[in-house]
């Protein structure tokens, strides 16, 4: 009796186990490889002068940390200039809250995930405060490569992006719809990897029409200082 419980007690906690590796990570969800400790993310708008695509100033857009086990654990967001920090908790099932700390307010927003089998993110869901906050469902290729992001608020459905890709997990082609399903927008990316295999540094460009036929401008170039455990 006393062998069928160690028996029992080992063989659940295996399946809590294998469990916990089907869901994929905050770095695997977004498409990091490695052991990522840090991520600093700089932009640059582009302009065309002369027919050559001239760079802007950098700003700093975000920073982000990892804990050794790639779960997103604080962030700094420069949203109106000024720092917004992001520290994030966790609850025994996964479940993340979020204390959003500005300059002159605290708020606190807590996110229910959910998976598909495979340990792909499906849903992120958002809650305030005041309720309901947003709603954000993914879609997946047998790569597990996100290709569908749908963005719900409180009046329904507010956009839909696709993303199309190539050989790797880097999306090349963006497309953003809007809540009655007409294009708003499209892009396309090009990288440069590092020797782990994440883009370091991303140039974005419009895709539009001209005459007839399909035209890119490039717009943006976005650069990651990566650091790894």
């Amino acid at each position: 009796m006393k062998n069928l419980l160690i028996a029992f007690v080992l063989s659940c906690s295996l399946i809590t186990a294998v469990a916990g590796q089907q869901r994929k990570s905050d770095l695997e969800h977004m498409g990091l490889l490695g052991k990522v400790k840090s991520v600093k993310v700089e932009e640059a708008k582009l302009s065309n002068k002369s027919g050559k695509p001239v760079e802007a100033k950098r700003v700093q857009i975000e920073m982000q940390s990892f804990s050794d086990k790639g779960i997103l654990t604080k962030a700094i967001r420069y949203e109106t200039g000024s720092p917004v920090n992001y520290f994030y908790s966790y609850e025994g099932n996964g479940n993340r809250s979020e204390l959003i700390r500005a300059a002159l307010t605290d708020s606190r927003i807590k996110t229910e995930f959910k998976y598909d089998s495979s340990g792909n993110r499906l849903e992120e869901i958002q809650t305030g405060d005041q309720g309901f906050v947003s709603r954000i469902v993914f879609a997946f290729d047998a790569r597990g490569r996100i290709i569908e992001r749908r963005i719900f608020n409180k009046q329904g459905l507010f956009a839909r992006r696709t993303y199309t890709y190539g050989a790797d997990a880097n999306p090349l082609e963006e497309a953003e719809y809007d809540a009655k399903g007409g294009l708003a927008g499209k892009q396309s990316y090009s990288y440069e990897l590092d020797s782990t295999g994440n883009w370091i540094k991303r140039i974005t460009s419009t895709v539009g029409m001209a005459g007839g036929k399909t035209t890119t401008e490039p717009a943006a170039v976005t650069y990651r200082t990566i650091t790894y455990y």
